[in-house]
């Protein structure tokens, strides 16, 4: 399966063209790194490609048409509905996953989040929960098990981790690995991380002003970086590192 992206142009009110004539493709099992300086539309690309933001220009779509893409936000906080248990977007979720034709099994559902929190370092006594009754780091690995739970054909990360500790995102990223080897389910990761890129991706597309302006795999991207939006990236991430060393 193929996610495509042709010609993919969004326009908000104020600030012209926030996602310019974008083109990309993923396929099954394939991780593809997005990332660019603040501003440049990732965050409203990754809308795009799910759906929620719609385009002016351009078409989104799977090859075969079955398959679904799913969105994990940064701001978890923003997507859960404040006044609900999480356990109930948890299993709607699931419940929309449902093949056409196969009954809905409750108790089956459940157990396969109760898996999945497990997974990720949770109890399943957080279900009962309201979002504001969960901490930061759980409500943003909850936003995952939403997203995981309709088993997309593909997946998109916003920045998931950025607010994760590295024992947390090390769960995350293993989970999210698992799955996409078992479901054959592709994944694009948005993120200002150019270590964590490096080490998951099979490509990385660098973007600014909306537009990808240099795409490659990583090691090519970061030892031999040819726009100057991605050398500016690469040596920022190089005085952070010299700073720590």
């Amino acid at each position: 399966m193929i996610l495509m992206v042709q010609n993919l142009t969004v326009t908000v009110r104020g600030a012209g063209d926030v996602v310019h004539r974008v083109s990309l493709q993923c396929s099954s099992r394939e991780v593809v790194g997005i990332t660019g300086p603040s501003g440049a539309g990732k965050s409203t690309l990754a809308r795009a490609l799910c759906g929620l933001q719609h385009p002016d220009v351009g078409h989104v779509w799977t090859t075969p048409t079955a398959g679904s893409v799913q969105l994990a936000f940064q701001n978890a906080i923003d997507t859960f509905p404040l006044h609900l248990p999480v356990a109930i977007p948890l299993m709607d979720a699931y419940r929309y996953g449902t093949p056409a034709g196969a009954r809905y099994d409750r108790r089956a559902a459940r157990g396969v989040l109760e898996s999945m929190l497990e997974n990720l370092g949770m109890s399943k006594e957080l279900l009962p929960r309201r979002p504001t009754e969960v901490s930061g780091g759980q409500l943003q690995r909850l936003a995952l098990v939403r997203a995981l739970a309709p088993n997309p054909a593909f997946l998109v990360l916003d920045e998931i981790t950025s607010a994760l500790d590295e024992d947390t995102e090390r769960q995350v990223l293993s989970v999210v690995g698992r799955h996409r080897r078992f479901h054959e389910m592709g994944v694009l990761v948005v993120s200002h991380d150019l270590g964590l890129l490096e080490r998951n991706c099979d490509r990385i597309l660098v973007m600014d002003h909306g537009e990808i302006v240099e795409s490659g795999n990583p090691t090519t991207l970061f030892t031999s970086p040819v726009h100057e939006t991605t050398r500016a990236l690469v040596r920022a991430r190089n005085t952070i590192l010299g700073g720590i060393v």
